[in-house]
Parts: C-alpha cells; sequence; structure tokens
C-alpha cells in the first residue's frame, strides 16, 4: 500500500476498466467521476498510476 499526499482523485484501473473521481475544496464530486474500458483510456490511467506511485511513500507494516 502507498500513500501520497498530494493526490486530489481516486482511481482504480484494472486490466478491462478504468474509474477516475476528481475532488475539491467540499470534497468528492460526483460530476467529475470518469469510466471507461477503451484502451487508450487504460493506458492513460496506467501511466496515471505510475506518476502518483513514483511520488508515494510506501506503507510498512509494523508488525515487521
Amino acid at each position: 500500500m502507498y500513500v501520497v499526499d498530494e493526490a486530489r482523485l481516486a482511481l482504480a484501473v484494472t486490466d478491462s476498466f478504468l474509474a477516475l473521481s476528481l475532488f475539491n475544496d467540499s470534497g468528492f464530486n460526483a460530476q467529475t467521476s470518469l469510466v471507461s474500458r477503451e484502451e487508450s483510456a487504460l493506458k492513460w490511467g496506467e501511466e496515471l498510476f505510475e506518476y502518483y506511485r513514483r511520488r508515494s511513500k510506501e506503507v510498512k507494516n509494523p508488525v515487521d
């Protein structure tokens, strides 16, 4: 699991599905959600995920 402070979105990307929700100062805004199964959207979603993953910190298991 990873945490990134500056993200203002929720993102789910699978082999066949992209879901992206944006947040504003009031919180979640359902009018800014995007869902797609298009190949180009999946590729873009993977790139977006990698962008944020590179800027994130891994959450370590405190038991380790």
